[in-house]
């Protein structure tokens, strides 16, 4: 049964849309059947802002469930059978799944005790993790995830958090007493590991380019005593052969180092400035090599 109540053409409006609605509804299905609920779950939300039918919103929802969702797999189903016609036979399937679910979802209510620190009359706000809550809805036994949750409530200038962990099907009351504490600083953005690369990659291109310049000015030295040691001819003394015979073994070596030092700070510039730090705006890297040395510049702040 669940299979054919989610397997269900969807009926879609304009034929553009439908047509293109259809095709990835059933790209959403065949992620869904390999367990790639990412994928699914995702394909089915595209087709529902394409045409909102109910067999795309049904497998949303279903898809929202099998990957742990459970508020808004529960706000799908609801909608689902808003969509559905009386007749549907998909409706008793729909709201079988739909009240299963309802057993299924953790309930939590908050409450807020203020300490004596606390002004008189100050607002208060409430969020449960990252998400402002009205005061009012927060007070009331309300669904939420299972799993991990944090709820910090401010008044004034003060403020409170508890963390706590809730199972499915499980009731709790949390009190989260705002005393003395100041209001908690927002978290600082996870340096993004793209950037850490690119400071890794820039930081092996400086270091070739650092080898080119070293090499370039060995190579200039023993070109100098090759000059001095050698006649117009190109016959050399015992110093002048072994300089021109250095020289040489430098020339590979020198290459390598210049290409790899520029490779390093293109690739790490880019991630770079592709990734930039939530605290720096902006930044620029310049970099350049010139016989028998190199340089390399960073403005602006990262």
């Amino acid at each position: 049964m669940a299979a054919t109540a989610l397997a269900g053409r969807p009926a879609l409006g304009q034929p553009s849309e439908g047509t293109r609605a259809e095709m990835i509804f059933r790209e959403g299905r065949e992620a869904a059947s390999k367990g790639d609920m990412e994928k699914a779950c995702a394909k089915f939300e595209e087709s529902v802002a394409l045409a909102r039918a109910p067999g795309p919103v049904l497998n949303l929802a279903d898809c929202e469930e099998r990957r742990g969702r459970l508020v808004l797999a529960a706000r799908r189903w609801a909608e689902g059978l808003e969509l559905l016609a009386p007749q549907d036979e998909r409706v008793a399937f729909a709201k079988e799944r739909a009240a299963a679910l309802d057993k299924r979802l953790p309930r939590l209510r908050v409450s807020v005790e203020l300490g004596p620190e606390v002004q008189s009359g100050a607002a208060i706000s409430i969020s449960i993790d990252g998400v402002e809550v009205p005061a009012e809805e927060a007070s009331k036994a309300r669904p939420i995830d299972p799993g991990e949750h944090e709820i910090v409530v401010t008044a004034g200038e003060k403020a409170g958090r508890a963390k706590l962990k809730i199972a499915e099907g499980e009731r709790r009351e949390v009190t989260v007493k705002v005393t003395g504490g100041e209001m908690p600083a927002a978290p600082e953005k996870a340096s993004s590991p793209l950037r850490t690369a690119g400071f890794v990659a820039g930081g092996v291109g400086l270091a070739g380019l650092a080898v080119f310049g070293v090499t370039g000015g060995l190579m200039a030295s023993h070109h100098a005593a090759v000059s001095d040691h050698c006649d117009a001819n190109k016959r050399c003394d015992a110093e002048g052969l072994d300089a021109a015979e250095s020289g040489k073994a430098l020339v590979p070596i020198n290459t390598a180092a210049l290409i790899i030092g520029m490779t390093g700070v293109a690739a790490g510039v880019t991630l770079i400035l592709l990734n930039p730090s939530p605290a720096a705006p902006s930044a620029a890297f310049r970099a350049g090599a010139f016989p028998g040395g190199a340089w390399a510049r960073v403005e602006g702040a990262f």
